[in-house]
């Protein structure tokens, strides 16, 4: 995957200016990747667990995005249809559980 200009501000420059910086589009995978468990989830829950308690978090559409991602490369078992984050659920494939 190529490298996406995504844009956002980093609270640690509030105070004393504020920095833009740019990371890779996967900069999130590995943290949210944490709260997937191996019980059914909607993936909504799993968005609103990041974002309560990632250091650095972005907008919960831009992490269904990343879900959605993985879910193409196989690494979720999902149950229903993969749209809203409110209308499925995901969970660890039963042979990939970490």
């Amino acid at each position: 995957m190529g490298k996406i200009v995504y844009r956002k501000w980093r609270r640690s420059y509030f105070r004393r200016g504020k920095k833009l910086v740019s990371e890779d589009e996967n900069f999130y995978d590995s943290e949210l990747k944490k709260y997937v468990t191996a019980d059914w989830q909607k993936a909504s829950k799993i968005i609103h667990q990041f974002l309560s308690k990632a250091k650095h978090t972005t907008g919960d559409m831009y992490l269904l995005w990343r879900l959605k991602k993985m879910i193409e490369q196989d690494l979720f078992d999902i149950q229903g249809k993969v749209g809203n984050m409110k209308d499925f659920e995901i969970k660890w494939k039963a042979s990939n559980n970490s």
